[in-house]
């Protein structure tokens, strides 16, 4: 059959929604659309093809096709439902129409609406501003008017109520207060008469005090002082011959005295006291005299400064003050006897009991204290010396140095030890042989001899001699037990160790431990599983289980230590691919990637730094384990 070349061919697309294809035309089978659509790479959206068709369509309808395939700009709308409004589409989600008041909306289709108000319909409390042609401004013009109080004027302001502002308006009759007695009125604007009213409360409850009434007041009161101090005179001369008549010294000293009260705590005579009640105090005082229970030390009462004994010169107050003072300063005054002496530190001392006198005590603990040692300022030093030396002490507590030391023989004594500890080089053993221990803040260093013994297990016995021991020159032993609370153990060890980088920078390679030498009973490799996705290991992974079911690929570590060993089980027959991870893997050729090759099998691989590969220094040794 012949065939014709038709050249490019472009299609329709039907639907609601546009193609993916952006050259095709679409026919939107919306019901409210029912038009063709071509895409603008311009404005990155579906246009109408014929831009002079409107679309009759409900609001709802509108919102609906904004939210799932946009609108068309350009694209002219008459929404039904409200009043037939002509809408344009000015973006995908925001048409512009006018409303029936005639005001310009701009409405992103049920989020916001903004409203673009016309000179027609803004109003201030009902008035309508003027619109300046010339200027092209909407002019609101306040006229200056006289106000009339008794017409309806207003004065516009705001108001703030639970801190939100609103306009206001106030009738200009409100400010004059309506309630009795105002005396505020409107004449032309608020006036206030002040004789007016004064006059309302003159010689009223609450007023004030009228001249006239002041004056008549005035004289009334002038005339009743005169009359009051004529009557006082006659009554100051009648008090006095009176008072003359009773002090005379018959009539004095001849006042009986009552019955008093004795009883009770003397107190001082005060001002106001009675002399009745002044006898009392004073026959109360005498009565305490009688018994010497009422004599008090003065109240300026102070310690002598200074020893001196009393004598017969002394008042009671002085004396005591005296006494008070070798009271206080016991230690001053007390001295031990002429002929005291310490015990005997060499023999047997008793401790200081209840009931030893200051010679006694003081003779036990001086000796007590030479059986310590020699004591100076801040060190105490045994009075024992070392072997084979006359000066070197057994034991040195330097307290102001911080420092402890027991010193070993000099001469014999081969198990002999030296033991320092001080605060600034921590703890130091060592013996004759030049065997060492240092503990510090800095860390731990051992120099010993191999002489720890330690048992060795069973297989290390070939020969089926017995018991085998192993000698070290530090031996660590332990027992497992759980820790505290809610804690988990996993893993216990007899010793564990951990390095961080701390300040190295990455060029150094980071160990937890170096052994030049290490024998190992078993070693328990770090272990990773891979499963469900790839899997990248570190320096810490020596040993990998691949169990995935689906191909899946093992990352050997970037920056791996020269040296480092990784085993990579593949246990199922899914692929497991080793990445040389920015490494060379070293095979027939240099790859970057190998199969282990089925499953049972592992591949061993082997870092070696200095191997020269096209990526540089360092490539991966490896072999192959079959099942």
């Amino acid at each position: 059959m012949a065939t014709k070349n038709l050249g490019q061919v472009s299609g329709v697309h039907i639907g609601s929604t546009p193609p993916s294809n952006t050259i095709l035309i679409w026919y939107d089978s919306t019901p409210s659309q029912l038009r063709h659509k071509v895409y603008d790479p311009t404005l990155k959206q579906w246009v109408v093809l014929d831009q002079n068709i409107i679309s009759a369509i409900t609001y709802s309808e509108l919102t609906n096709m904004a939210k799932n395939s946009g609108l068309s700009v350009g694209e002219y709308f008459q929404i039904t439902d409200r009043s037939n409004a002509l809408a344009l589409a000015i973006t995908s989600t925001k048409v512009q129409y006018c409303d029936s008041l005639g005001n310009i909306l701009i409405d992103d289709l049920g989020t916001n609406i903004q409203y673009h108000v016309t000179s027609s319909n803004l109003q201030i409390d009902d008035v309508f501003g003027v619109f300046d042609e010339t200027n092209r401004k909407l002019v609101f013009q306040f006229n200056e008017q006289t106000p009339d109080f008794t017409a309806d004027d207003y004065v516009l302001g705001k108001v703030q109520r639970n801190n939100i502002w609103s306009l206001a308006k106030y009738k200009l009759s409100s400010f004059l207060s309506k309630v009795t007695g105002n005396s505020i009125t409107w004449n032309g604007g608020f006036f206030f008469s002040f004789s007016d009213a004064l006059k309302n409360v003159l010689d009223k409850a609450g007023g004030v005090v009228s001249k006239t009434t002041y004056d008549r007041d005035k004289e009334q009161l002038t005339t009743s002082i005169n009359n009051v101090g004529k009557e006082n005179q006659n009554i100051i001369q009648n008090a006095h011959n009176e008072l003359t008549e009773a002090t005379k010294p018959d009539s004095f000293y001849g006042t009986k005295l009552p019955s008093i009260s004795t009883g009770g705590e003397a107190t001082d005579i005060a001002k106001g006291d009675t002399l009745l009640s002044i006898v009392s105090k004073i026959q109360r005082y005498i009565n305490k005299f009688k018994y010497a229970t009422g004599i008090r030390i003065s109240q300026d009462f102070t310690d002598r400064v200074s020893p001196q004994y009393v004598n017969n010169n002394d008042t009671v107050d002085s004396a005591i003050r005296k006494i008070q003072y070798w009271l206080k300063n016991m230690g001053k005054g007390g001295k031990l006897s002429e002929d005291w002496e310490p015990k005997d530190y060499t023999t047997t001392v008793e401790d200081v009991a209840a009931g030893d006198t200051f010679d006694d005590a003081f003779a036990k603990a001086v000796a007590k204290l030479s059986q310590i040692g020699d004591i100076t300022n801040g060190r105490i030093q045994s009075k024992a010396t070392v072997n084979g030396s006359e000066y070197t002490r057994c034991t040195d507590f330097n307290l102001a140095n911080g420092s402890l030391t027991f010193n070993r023989d000099v001469s014999g004594g081969s198990n002999q030890q030296t033991v320092q500890l001080n605060r600034s080089s921590g703890l130091y053993i060592n013996n004759a042989s030049g065997k060492s221990v240092r503990i510090s803040g800095e860390g731990v260093s051992i120099n010993a001899n191999t002489n720890q013994g330690f048992q060795l297990p069973n297989y290390e016995d070939s020969f089926g001699l017995g018991i085998f021991y192993g000698a070290a020159a530090a031996l660590f032993t332990g027992a497992g037990a759980p820790l505290g609370g809610y804690t988990s153990v996993k893993y216990a060890a007899g010793i564990s160790a951990l390095c961080s980088r701390g300040t190295l920078g990455s060029g150094v390679d980071i160990f937890d431990a170096y052994f030049s030498r290490l024998k190992a009973g078993s070693i328990s490799f770090g272990r990773a599983s891979m499963q469900d996705s790839d899997l990248y290991i570190t320096n810490d992974c020596s040993f990998v289980t691949c169990t995935n079911t689906e191909d899946r690929n093992v990352y050997l570590p970037t920056t791996p230590f020269d040296g480092l060993m990784v085993i990579i089980n593949q246990v199922n027959t899914a692929n497991v691919a080793v990445q040389g991870n920015g490494h060379k893997i070293v095979d027939n050729e240099d790859v970057d990637y190998i199969n282990i090759g089925g499953a049972r099998r592992i591949a061993v691989f082997l870092y070696h730094a200095n191997l020269a590969s096209p990526t540089g220094s360092g490539a991966w040794l490896f072999t192959r384990w079959s099942r």
